[in-house]
């Protein structure tokens, strides 16, 4: 019993002794790494090892993208502002912050906007699983849920990656023999490598992050996430043009999330243009509303295409009808009242004392009357 205790005291010490031991060794890369060397270098060092790391999802970026674990974090719950106070968005340094009830998503390991890469353009080259040496997903998503709780660390969000990073490594490496130690030391670097790549470049994802997460409390009598005089903070005043939307400035002329108006979001395919959802048309096509018309359509006024009408001579096209030359009127196609084009629903007077050598078009909710005097006008129905 004793010589039992004893090893497994002794097999004990010897696993600290190696984890103290691989610490080290961890550290003094970094170190030796960092030694003469800028914070701009050992960024970009950072990043190329990283990447180097992610070469078999790089090869097929898109497939990858494709199979990242995507979903939704714990939703808390709204908090409130204590008395006096106003809920606003939160910026860096703002008040004090209360839980905007809006959960944070995760999207596995990588940033959620992609990476920018040469012939493959923006695209998620981070694996889960770099080189199949562990899988970090559940690191990964933890360190977008922790960025996403309200008041939560940055440092101590990235500190839990790097614990879970290790343990991963650790749980997969679990031989004694010299490939599965070199395995282990690989898979642990490569962990040091996706730690070191949030803690230094990871400070916009997390602001990102508590913006959405978390409101503050501002002591200001006004409705800041939609008053353009105090948008988003007390006396933060929208530039002239632009709305608030949810606390923060935007042109509701080219927004595709405010189109038109705040939380107006264009539907896909379309793009805000002057305040409208306008489709994104391939060559040959022109924009119709949210479709696209074909080189043989025309867009009509209600924003439906309709094949293109076939003219006789002395008539022209009016959004998808012929009408006479010169009597396309606002998109209609109007009467001809001695020249004048009148809208169909307005009468046409001839002879009056204000026009007696042309004809006139009567105004809605008038007829034309004739007088004894040879004279007409245009007198309420």
């Amino acid at each position: 019993m004793r010589g039992r205790s004893e090893g497994r005291e002794a097999g004990g010490a010897g696993a600290r002794a190696a984890g103290a031991a691989r610490g080290r060794l961890i550290d003094r890369a970094a170190r030796g790494a960092a030694a003469g060397m800028t914070r701009r270098d050992l960024a970009r060092l950072g990043a190329g090892a990283a990447l180097a790391a992610a070469l078999p999802a790089a090869a097929w970026p898109t497939a990858s993208r494709a199979a990242k674990q995507r979903g939704t974090c714990a939703t808390p719950p709204r908090g409130t502002c204590p008395p006096g106070t106003t809920p606003g968005k939160w910026r860096p340094g703002a008040a004090h912050a209360i839980d905007s009830g809006i959960p944070s998503t995760f999207n596995g390991c990588g940033p959620e906007s992609g990476i920018r890469l040469p012939v493959f353009g923006r695209t998620d080259p981070v694996p889960d699983r770099p080189l199949l040496l562990a899988n970090f997903f559940e690191g990964c998503k933890a360190h977008d849920c922790c960025y996403g709780t309200c008041g939560s660390d940055q440092a101590e969000c990235d500190r839990a990656f790097l614990e879970q990073g290790l343990k991963a490594c650790a749980r997969t490496h679990v031989g004694r023999g010299e490939i599965e130690k070199g395995l282990l030391l690989a898979c642990n670097k490569v962990a040091q490598l996706y730690h070191f790549a949030v803690s230094s470049g990871g400070r916009g994802a997390w602001e990102a992050a508590q913006a959405t997460a978390c409101l503050s409390c501002e002591r200001c009598d006004a409705d800041l996430m939609n008053d353009p005089q105090n948008c988003g903070s007390c006396g933060h005043r929208c530039a002239p043009g632009l709305a608030c939307c949810g606390g923060d400035c935007k042109d509701t002329s080219v927004d595709n999330q405010n189109c038109g108006a705040c939380g107006n979001v264009c539907p896909p395919g379309t793009r805000c243009i002057g305040g409208a959802c306008v489709a994104r048309c391939e060559r040959g096509q022109t924009p119709c509303g949210t479709t696209c018309c074909d080189a043989d359509e025309v867009c009509g006024a209600d924003g439906v295409c309709r094949p293109q009408p076939r003219c006789e001579p002395g008539y022209e096209e009016c959004n998808g009808e012929c009408c006479q030359t010169g009597m396309c009127l606002n998109g209609e196609c109007a009467s001809n009242c001695d020249g004048t084009p009148c809208p169909r629903a307005q009468d046409c007077c001839f002879r009056t004392r204000e026009s007696p050598d042309r004809g006139v078009c009567c105004p809605a909710g008038t007829i034309c009357y004739g007088h004894t005097s040879g004279f007409a006008s245009c007198k309420p129905v």
